[in-house]
């Protein structure tokens, strides 16, 4: 029975391989954090378009509302617009918000997990050796 651990005796003569393999680690945190940033950013987006989409319908809702108190409809050419387009504007915020609230934003570290359950059967493998 070795007196060192093999994985100990592999640092020990080489201990760059220790800062690759930690770089490695490192350079898939990032790739996962990356993508997960890229979903936040993406949901963040529909948000923002959605709240100035429902403020837009709000804000010409608002002014239909004022044309219709003003003026007569008759004399109006197209009466069906003062609630075609607030309307339309507040039906696509709607569908924006839920599309936005089904987005799944995930960091489930699956590629890192994966090297790590390969790197725990490397060692394993190397203490029975």
């Amino acid at each position: 029975m070795a007196l060192i651990h093999p994985l100990l005796g592999v640092l020990a003569s080489r201990p760059e391989m220790l800062t690759e393999h930690a770089g490695a680690y490192a350079a898939l945190a990032s790739a996962e954090l990356r993508e997960a940033v890229r979903q936040w950013r993406r949901r963040l987006l529909v948000q923002v378009l959605a709240a100035a989409l429902a403020l837009a319908g709000l804000g010409l809702g608002g002014v239909a509302a004022l044309l219709a108190a003003a003026l007569p409809l008759a004399s109006m050419p197209a009466p069906w617009a003062l609630v075609a387009v607030p309307g339309a504007l507040l039906l696509l915020a709607a569908g924006l918000a839920g599309w936005q609230a089904r987005m799944v934003v995930t960091l489930d570290w699956t590629a890192l997990q994966a090297q790590w359950a390969l790197d725990q059967a490397l060692w394993r493998e190397a203490a029975q050796a």
